[in-house]
């Protein structure tokens, strides 16, 4: 497995280097195997967003440089662009052309075009980076062999859900090895065809680079002739302290004898071992046979993200039904670690929740007031998925500036990107998070819950908004405590309102 291929180029913020900035992007394109249309169009995002860069990020007259930067894995392209020109000026906004811009706290993202968002990447990210300057990633999907066209046909024949069962037997419960990662892929095809949402499980060979990258930590269960039986999975994006519970597969002749239990117990030490501090999972909530395990391993409800599922999902040439609205997760947390005694600022009316769910969660937490907010600049990140047509918005630090921030950014996610459900998440460590949250109420955002040590070991109160109909009444929920919350996420977005 190779490892992924990086490359950087400086050059001048001058419109005579523009062929050097195209050059370097095609060539990204080509080492990526893009071709046709979907490097062309990667080629042209590049383009306008150098050339709104060397218009807009620097004063007439003034010298200065830009870094290209594109790393190629086996399952992605990135391409960004940075500069440490002008921080933002409102003037600027309006002169940005479609396809530019960064939105930060520092700068607009008014350029940002739907033909760059929609046509060109499958992910835009804005960075702020503060005296560092400003960033605009770009990510771009590969396509590679998925289990069906390495795989004989007849390897691949779906498992038949009124299998006999196993006989009983022992069973070899283990971390992951790369001979895995072939049986993985066939058992995921045969038990769930192409309707799994964590499609990685699909390409063996990019299971196997992300264990050897650690941003997979997993546990499989062998039968005693060494096939697969099951396999659960954490995920560890940018390996920060806490990971996501985001695979889990049992071969139907082998379930009801409590694999899936065994493996998660196992992981969890994995887990714990690894140093992390906490684990995340989000089920479905259209059925709760996925919700009760995790309450059975303590995993303690803690919010939900509603409308991030799209109608239709598409994998290749197969497409599944189109469902009348788009799909919610529930939002659950177990420490692996106890957790210290936390000071958190949030709205006065939204605190009593909050304290019903630290308690679910045994997290030793007050709430406080009346503290001076830290001065200098803020730092807003904000992600756009096509795949998905959802957006977030990260407060990473708040500023002066950041309610402007919140409100540009959400309104490029849903008018320009054309997003139909944004979350929002705020520090609730910083004593400006009342008065964001407040003025994001103002802007159409509701009450989403907590994500605990969302933000680098830090809690984020969620908020979210919605550009598309969805009934509360159709979300299913497991235990008493999710059903609480989530009457009184309803009657928080009812109180809030529509987003103008």
């Amino acid at each position: 497995m190779s490892p992924a291929f990086q490359a950087r180029l400086t050059i001048p913020a001058d419109l005579r280097a523009l062929s050097l900035a195209q050059a370097f992007a095609r060539e990204a394109a080509a080492l990526a195997q893009l071709t046709g249309d979907n490097g062309e169009r990667l080629v042209l995002a590049a383009e306008e967003a150098f050339t709104n860069a060397v218009e807009h990020a620097f004063e007439p007259g003034e010298t200065g440089t830009l870094e290209l930067a594109a790393e190629i894995s086996d399952a992605e392209l990135v391409l960004s662009l940075r500069d440490r020109g002008l921080p933002f000026d409102e003037s600027l906004a309006p002169d940005y052309r479609p396809l530019g811009g960064v939105a930060t706290a520092d700068a607009s993202t008014q350029g940002l075009g739907l033909h760059l968002i929609r046509n060109a990447v499958d992910e835009v990210t804005w960075v702020n980076h503060g005296i560092q300057g400003k960033e605009l990633r770009l990510v771009k999907r590969l396509s590679r062999p998925d289990i069906t066209e390495t795989e004989a046909a007849g390897s691949l024949t779906p498992f038949r859900e009124d299998v006999p069962q196993a006989p009983e037997q022992n069973y070899t419960i283990r971390p992951f090895l790369p001979g895995d990662a072939i049986q993985i892929s066939r058992c995921a095809y045969r038990t769930y065809g192409f309707t799994y949402e964590k499609e990685d499980l699909y390409f063996p060979e990019r299971l196997v680079r992300l264990h050897e990258s650690r941003e997979l930590l997993s546990i499989v269960a062998l039968d005693e002739a060494g096939q697969l039986a099951g396999y659960v999975a954490l995920s560890r994006p940018g390996l920060g302290e806490i990971a996501e519970a985001c695979q889990a597969i049992v071969a139907p002749a082998h379930r009801g004898r409590s694999l899936l239990g065994s493996m998660s117990l196992r992981l969890a030490r994995e887990a714990a071992e690894a140093g992390l501090k906490g684990i995340y999972s989000e089920p479905a909530t259209t059925h709760v046979f996925s919700q009760r395990p995790l309450e059975h391993m303590g995993f303690v409800f803690c919010g939900v993200t509603l409308g991030c599922i799209p109608r239709t999902r598409f994998y290749k040439q197969i497409q599944t039904e189109a469902a009348s609205e788009r799909k919610s997760l529930l939002l659950y947390f177990r420490y692996l670690t106890p957790p210290a005694p936390a000071v958190l600022r949030a709205p006065e009316h939204h605190r009593g929740f909050l304290e019903r769910i630290y308690a679910g969660l045994g997290a030793p937490v007050a709430f406080a007031s009346g503290e001076a907010a830290t001065p200098g600049p803020g730092k807003v990140d904000v992600t756009f998925s096509r795949a998905k047509g959802t957006g977030k918005i990260s407060v990473k630090r708040t500023g002066p500036g950041s309610a402007v921030e919140i409100r540009r950014a959400a309104r490029d996610l849903s008018d320009l990107a054309g997003a139909e459900a944004i979350t929002l998440e705020l520090p609730l460590t910083d004593p400006r998070c009342p008065e964001l949250c407040l003025a994001a109420e103002k802007e159409g955002f509701f009450f989403g819950g907590v994500g605990p040590l969302f933000d680098a070991g830090r809690d984020v109160l969620r908020l979210q908004r919605l550009h598309t109909d969805l009934e509360m009444e159709h979300l299913q929920a497991f235990s008493p405590l999710a059903k609480e919350v989530l009457a009184y996420v309803a009657s928080e977005r009812k109180r809030v309102g529509p987003a103008s």
